[in-house]
């Protein structure tokens, strides 16, 4: 038997997991509202909790009009092809992810190219207040909370694994979390290049999302991220969708992620995804 209400539940809670999501069924959610021009990045999901998803289910309701590929990547061979003193660092120091909500007061601020990846913390967390919100974080092991005088919510996980290191597996999300990667990779916001060399916590007002060594506050270089980024991507396989299409992942074995596409106005890419536990 799969626990999916469990999963389906946490993943709500727990800062919401990816930007734009919505409950569609009790089980059933639509898959990550990213900018359609952009690569979704590589990844194993929800690594930046401490209960991550054995199994995701990927069902195609309807396939993109051009592009919209599902990309996947055996995390054993990421983990085998990232430069060995990267993965060394990791492993030894481990990784924080680092995100920021917006108060709801401001979300016409906010810039249209940057909104679909940007979520206020009363949609992130189901509260309308501020007490609420911060108490749901802990919970679910963010432990540092800082408020801004706008409303703006900043989070910070404990310490995460970078690796499931028995098994010698790629397990992380630091390369996706980075806004100067963004910048680079995704062309989701043109004023990131413009702002690229402000201090990194003012850029997740472009970039809602930063990763920070565990051991400390500091920085994963972008050299670093960059070889990330790149291996992860050499390692993907395009899988090409179908309407009423079914894909089964083992999370901890295989990172996932989306390519670029277009839509029409008879046919809009809709793919719902199901967290499950055995």
């Amino acid at each position: 038997m799969f626990d999916g209400q469990k999963t389906v539940q946490i993943i709500f809670i727990a800062g919401g997991g990816s930007p734009g999501r919505k409950q569609v069924y009790e089980h059933a959610f639509s898959s990550t509202a990213y900018p359609p021009q952009a690569h979704l990045f590589m990844h194993n999901e929800l690594t930046y909790t401490s209960t991550p998803p054995k199994y995701i289910f990927f069902f195609c309701v309807q396939p993109a009009a051009i592009g919209g590929e599902t990309a996947i990547a055996d995390s054993k061979e990421i983990y085998s092809k990232i430069d060995p003193a990267i993965t060394k660092q990791l492993e030894d120091r481990g990784v924080k992810y680092s995100r920021l909500f917006i108060d709801e007061k401001r979300l016409a601020e906010i810039d249209v190219h940057n909104y679909q990846i940007t979520k206020t913390w009363q949609l992130a967390f189901g509260v309308q207040s501020s007490e609420q919100a911060e108490q749901l974080a802990r919970q679910v092991g963010y432990e540092d909370i800082r408020w801004y005088p706008n409303g703006d919510m900043l989070i910070k996980t404990k310490t995460l694994p970078a690796t499931r290191s028995t098994e010698k597996i790629w397990f992380n999300q630091v390369q996706g979390w980075d806004p100067r990667i963004a910048a680079d990779a995704n062309a989701i916001n043109e004023n990131l290049h413009l702002t690229i060399q402000h201090p990194y916590e003012e850029l997740f007002q472009y970039y809602p999302q930063g990763c920070y060594y565990g051991d400390t506050d500091e920085i994963i270089s972008y050299d670093e991220l960059k070889h990330i980024n790149d291996v992860t991507w050499s390692c993907a396989h395009n899988l090409d969708w179908k309407a009423g299409d079914l894909l089964w992942i083992d999370n901890f074995q295989t990172a996932h992620g989306k390519r670029p596409h277009v839509d029409n106005n008879w046919q809009r890419r809709q793919i719902l995804a199901s967290l499950a536990d055995p």
